[in-house]
């Protein structure tokens, strides 16, 4: 029985041998039979052992997605894949995901900015999330991106066209494309920084308007427009927009260059000598390159509350002539564009040149936008005569009753202290928005808040470090600040004296008292207020009231600009006899002031005038006129 029992153990050892060299015979590929794509890939053998055990040779399958059985926590090292581990932390190899719109607890930096600062329009008026009525007024960033060569500094007459394409590519030819966009990017580092915002800041505005070309977003299309729009670099208009949220500035995003150019100008960056070379809006391609670009920035800008709005098309009219529907279809496909992406931002549409140049917005279904004009007249006329084309610019827009917000987004008043004073006024009064043409410019004019100078660049003969010495020129630090020689007085103060009406000013009416002028019996009121003129202060004072129920007119009498102190005085003499409240009234929009009792601190006088006495007397703590029949 013994000799039985250890037979039976030998003839299994025997057996084990002989499974096991046949097993390496067939791992060694030495079966005639077998071919070579089943030994690279053993788990496609159909004649394959399910059973096999997958550990019993790990060395020879190391692919882990070959395996579908095996366990992943018996070699873990041999699946890296993490489908496979729900806890595997997504940062342990975060090459593989370097999209920072991935990771969604990155937060934004909207700086001053949080999602109750995001504009919409209502009516007439633009408010934020909290419902306060904002005024977008400030100022073009020109030149930054988009480069005029008569404002920024570069020679004319040098490349093919004096516009940001041949300049580039003029660039390009000489040093290369990344040493162009290196001299690109020293070029806007120099144009604006931080001393820029902050002047914003100091002057009262509330947003920067940020001209732009498709070329700044897409640089690959400046040399070869075929391949266009297959690759986006929104980083330089992100630095902008992220560091004026950090002062507070909304940006509104101004596409002042489409695709192939919708106007043919040079401030499009790409420029055409006659308006039949302008093919935008016959061209396809073109509309459809331009219609994916602002697809892109709406997905990317889209929950950005500091960005104010989008202005979809600079300027639109070929050549500078007008607009018509063939021009609104393409607005509204831009528009149906960005509304398809969910984004809620303010849409901007232009017109060239006047209120008749745009539809209502009814007619194709627009909501949340504004309507924005441009507004440059012969800077040869008197004072007068420009304030008097203003008040006719107004009056035809105003007349079409749109029903949305309107705004100025460019022009200037060139060189006169009594033209710019009484532009702003006009655009004040009316509640537009605007922002004036522009920063800053080259040289000695009006068009710039602020003025540089120094050498030229010669962009076919200097050497790419004189220019970028030359580009350190252009900082605002060792600029001047544009002044009226019919004045002294600088262009940064007239805009920081308007630009303060965005902000609703402080009225105080603390005296009442009465008076008796020419045979008529007056109620005067006296206070302060915040405001820049006698005309300013009319546009906010309304009707008054007596006792709630009486509407009386006031007038205007006095205004000290330098203490705020004003005198206002409306006619008593038609009120029988009677104890009467009086109220100063002043208009709630804008700049939002409040309808304020007058609080009587002294009497200036008792006035008899015929059969009447007016005299000031009290009840209930107020101060009332009082009016009594005499004999």
């Amino acid at each position: 029985m013994k000799f039985k029992r250890l037979l039976i153990v030998i003839l299994c050892i025997i057996s084990i041998c002989v499974f096991n060299a046949c097993s390496l015979f067939d791992s060694d590929g030495n079966d005639g039979d077998q071919n070579d794509s089943t030994i690279e890939q053993p788990d496609k053998d159909p004649d394959k052992d399910p059973d096999k055990d997958p550990d019993e040779n790990p060395d020879k399958d190391p692919d882990p997605d070959k395996e579908p059985d095996k366990d992943p926590d018996v070699n873990p090292d041999k699946d890296p894949d993490p489908d496979k581990e729900p806890d595997k932390d997504p940062d342990v190899n975060p090459d593989k995901d370097p999209d920072p719109d991935k990771e969604p607890d990155e937060k934004p930096d909207y700086g001053k900015f949080d999602g109750n600062d995001f504009l919409k329009t209502d009516g007439k008026a633009v408010k934020n999330r909290n419902g306060e009525t904002l005024y977008l007024r400030g100022v073009n960033a020109g030149g930054l991106f988009v480069t005029e060569h008569w404002m920024t500094g570069f020679e004319g007459g040098k490349t093919d066209s004096d516009d940001y394409k041949s300049l580039t590519k003029n660039f390009i030819e000489r040093f290369g494309a990344a040493k162009t966009q290196e001299l690109w990017a020293e070029y806007r580092a120099n144009w604006w920084t931080d001393v820029d915002f902050q002047n914003c800041v100091d002057m009262g505005m509330s947003v920067i308007r940020l001209p732009f070309t498709y070329m700044n977003v897409d640089f690959a299309a400046v040399t070869d427009y075929e391949n266009a729009g297959k690759e986006y670099d929104f980083s330089a208009l992100d630095e902008f927009v992220t560091k004026a949220a950090e002062y507070g500035l909304y940006t509104i995003l101004d596409l002042h260059g489409a695709y192939g150019s919708q106007n043919g100008q040079d401030h499009s960056g790409e420029s055409f000598e006659t308006k039949e070379e302008v093919d935008f809006y016959s061209n396809e391609k073109k509309q459809t390159l331009t219609m994916n670009l602002w697809r892109a920035l709406s997905l990317h800008y889209k929950d950005n509350p500091a960005v104010a709005g989008y202005d979809i098309l600079n300027e639109p009219g070929e050549k500078g002539g007008l607009i018509n529907e063939t021009h609104w279809n393409v607005f509204d496909k831009i528009y149906d564009v960005i509304r398809a992406t969910g984004d809620e931002h303010i849409v901007i549409f232009e017109s060239c040149w006047d209120g008749w140049n745009l539809p209502q917005p009814t007619q194709y279904g627009w909501e949340n936008c504004i309507f924005s004009f441009h507004h440059y007249i012969d800077d040869t006329l008197s004072d007068e005569a420009h304030i008097v084309n203003w008040q006719n610019k107004f009056t035809e827009i105003e007349s079409r009753r749109f029903d949305l917000p309107l705004q100025m987004g460019e022009f200037t008043a060139y060189n006169s202290t009594e033209k710019w004073d009484r532009t702003l006024g006009l655009l004040n009064d009316r509640d537009w928005h605007w922002t004036s043409w522009t920063y800053k410019v080259w040289g000695s004019m009006s068009w710039g808040i602020f003025n540089v100078n120094g050498s030229k660049v010669d962009p076919v003969n200097d050497s790419y470090n004189d220019i970028l010495q030359k580009f350190k020129n252009l900082k605002t630090e060792d600029a001047r600040k544009y002044s009226f020689s019919d004045s002294g007085e600088s262009l940064f103060n007239i805009l920081k004296e308007h630009l303060t009406d965005w902000k609703a000013p402080s009225v105080s009416v603390n005296k009442i008292g009465l008076k008796q002028e020419n045979g008529k019996a007056y109620a005067i009121f006296s206070g302060t207020c915040e405001v820049n003129s006698v005309e300013e202060l009319k546009t906010y004072v309304i009707d008054g009231e007596v006792s709630g129920r009486v509407k009386f007119t006031l007038e205007v009498v006095t205004y000290d600009r330098a203490t705020g102190e004003f005198v206002l005085k409306a006619e008593i003499g038609n009120l029988s006899a009677g104890r009467y409240y009086l109220h100063a009234g002043f208009d709630s929009t804008p700049p939002n002031l409040p309808a304020e009792s007058a609080k009587i601190d002294e009497s200036m006088s008792t006035v008899t005038m015929g059969n009447k006495k007016y005299s000031l007397g009290e009840a209930y703590g107020c101060r009332q006129i009082i009016v009594e029949n005499v004999s």
